[in-house]
């Protein structure tokens, strides 16, 4: 019976210091997951501080507020508190070019260039109207890529093809309580591209094929063709007619964005989609001007060719030029693909007949487009548009891109790439 009475001794013993560890175990877990949930709940802030560091530096760039570069060591972020955190964005531009050492499907995750020198480590690239970000660089070759990034449609690219990139790499470190002893730590990159201009919608920006402060009268067979959005761009709103005012539309009026399959049918005469906007106050004539060039109508004048009119202008290549007075012309070129113009005219624009304008066109007062009259680059007017017949009217960002190193005066912007996010480490 003793025997018993110790055995059961023992087992109650045993059984106390079994639960006793069951109970260390439990508390130990439960410690452990209040510890996962907080560190979880400063990570998630850290993210969030994070994600506003690029949003205020993003807003700094668009609004040319500073360049690239220059964001890092800018005081509005750098170890900026936000929240129960700081955070700290830094910027790096990269400008390559390249062309593709063999041809791309429009599915292909990786592509060779002819040489990687001077691209960045990561970010975005152009060929043909395809936005492509990327992951990384091995050797000569780009991987990770996303295709059809910011609305751009994924398509085949031939082996030679041109591949570009001007962009902005914004990194953000964010830390919770402070950067220096965070007890929790997130590091964002997006990448910016840089684009020739940006016309504000209210709600965002566009890079319209034509633009005016006044109102916008298109009928007959006149198109309007933007290859640089798709209608899943960022950019598609106010792609191809943008008015302050209002826009009317008759006939067989139409508009085209790109595609995977090419160039696709957008707004008609009785159905708009986003890409025709009007009534966008954000927009007026007297800051029209400003979102093209970065310098007064007087300045650039004073630095235009003021030597041609109707008469003489034919034929007239790589020049800024400014007309005082009327412009009427109902035959000839302006400008080329390689060797654009950048034409302000300070009066009235008419152009009928065949006439073809390869550049960027500003007219202080209304403009009169007739015939077969067309014009590659971009045309904004501070009063009313009209056109008729089989006038066409292309953004083509190819020949905007070559103004810069034609005034220097001309507007760039950085314009976001949807889906280039990259969340580094936690």
């Amino acid at each position: 019976m003793k025997q018993q009475r110790g055995f059961l001794m023992i087992l109650a013993a045993l059984l106390i210091v079994v639960i006793g560890f069951f109970a260390i175990g439990v508390s130990y877990m439960l410690a452990a997951n209040r510890l996962a949930n907080n560190t979880y709940l400063q990570t998630e802030r850290a993210y969030y501080i994070a994600n506003s560091g690029i949003e205020t530096a993003n807003r700094l760039l668009v609004s040319s507020a500073t360049t690239c570069n220059a964001i890092s060591g800018l005081p509005a972020v750098t170890n900026t508190a936000l929240g129960a955190g700081n955070f700290t964005v830094t910027g790096s531009a990269s400008s390559a070019s390249s062309t593709l050492n063999g041809a791309i499907t429009a599915t292909a995750a990786t592509l060779t260039l002819a040489s990687s020198s001077g691209f960045a480590v990561s970010g975005a690239v152009t060929i043909d109207q395809e936005t492509i970000t990327y992951t990384g660089v091995s050797g000569n070759q780009l991987t990770g890529l996303t295709r059809g990034a910011g609305g751009s449609a994924a398509a085949i690219h031939a082996s030679a093809a041109a591949v570009s990139q001007t962009q902005c790499l914004l990194s953000a470190t964010a830390g919770v309580p402070n950067l220096t002893s965070p007890v929790a730590k997130v590091m964002l990159q997006s990448v910016l591209t840089l684009a020739s201009f940006s016309v504000p919608t209210g709600s965002g920006t566009a890079i319209p094929a034509a633009v005016s402060a006044g109102t916008i009268s298109a009928s007959g067979n006149s198109t309007f063709i933007n290859p640089n959005v798709t209608t899943a761009s960022a950019q598609f709103a106010g792609a191809n007619v943008l008015s302050a005012t209002t826009i009317n539309t008759e006939g067989s009026f139409g508009s085209q964005v790109n595609s995977a399959e090419g160039l696709v049918a957008a707004s008609s005469k009785s159905s708009w989609m986003a890409d025709v906007m009007e009534n966008n106050t954000a927009l007026t004539g007297a800051n029209l001007f400003g979102q093209f060039f970065t310098q007064s109508k007087a300045t650039i004048q004073a630095s235009a060719n003021q030597s041609y009119d109707s008469s003489n202008i034919s034929g007239v290549n790589g020049q800024t030029i400014w007309v005082t007075g009327d412009l009427s012309l109902n035959g000839g070129t302006i400008g080329t693909a390689d060797s654009p113009d950048i034409l302000i005219i300070n009066g009235n624009l008419s152009l009928n007949g065949n006439v073809t304008i390869n550049g960027f066109v500003y007219v202080t007062g209304t403009v009169d487009i007739n015939g077969t009259a067309s014009i590659n680059g971009s045309i904004a007017s501070e009063s009313d548009m009209s056109f008729k017949g089989n006038s066409t009217i292309t953004y083509s960002s190819t020949i905007l891109s070559a103004l810069p190193s034609l005034n220097s005066s001309w507007k760039k912007t950085y314009v976001a790439q949807p889906g280039s996010w990259q969340q580094v480490y936690y």
